[in-house]
């Protein structure tokens, strides 16, 4: 394997771990939907940079939700950002 392949497989468990970590945060900001909003902001940005089309679309999904102040539907939709989260493969090929 190259260097460079190396590498994008260190950042992407990195991005994993990262992930795994907001979700839960995300869970606990409760009602701060700047908060909430600038989390998934970041969340879908990176999906995006990552290859993820599908954290990316569930991440904008929360982020709507944020924007629109719709609190019954934000712990399903955080549910299924991280229901996508962990259908992405360890070695993600989406590329």
């Amino acid at each position: 394997m190259s260097r460079l392949a190396q590498a994008r497989l260190m950042l992407e468990a990195r991005y994993r771990e990262s992930l795994a970590q907001e979700a839960t945060d995300l869970a606990a900001l409760g009602g701060d939907w700047l908060q909430i909003g600038a989390m998934v902001h970041r969340i879908k940005g990176s999906g995006g940079s990552f290859g993820f089309p599908m954290i990316t679309a569930a991440a904008l999904a929360v982020e709507q939700a944020s924007i629109c102040e719709r609190p019954g539907a934000l712990a399903d939709l955080i549910d299924e950002l991280m229901r996508r989260y962990f259908a992405v493969p360890e070695h993600a090929q989406s590329r």
